[in-house]
């Protein structure tokens, strides 16, 4: 009840590499998107190094598909 938007994943559903994070974060569960805060972007940015292209080359998803309140870390019952 205390989530903005379920976090499912995305990418390609076919892509040959899943990364796959705990659970979404304030800008995650405030766009619907996972890896797009702080780390999302030194993630991209790594990917762009290796040449790995996130939108096309990538499926990233998390665990949790939406945020704990208080950002805490999710309880066995929300895994």
């Amino acid at each position: 009840k205390n989530r903005t938007n379920v976090v499912f994943g995305s990418g390609p559903k076919q892509a040959n590499i899943m990364i796959i994070g705990e659970r979404p974060g304030e800008q995650e569960d405030t766009h619907g998107v996972p890896f797009i805060g702080r780390s999302g972007q030194l993630l991209t940015k790594m990917l762009d190094s290796a040449d790995i292209n996130r939108d096309k080359d990538i499926f990233i998803a998390n665990t949790v598909k939406c945020r704990p309140p208080k950002n805490r870390t999710p309880n066995k019952s929300e895994k």
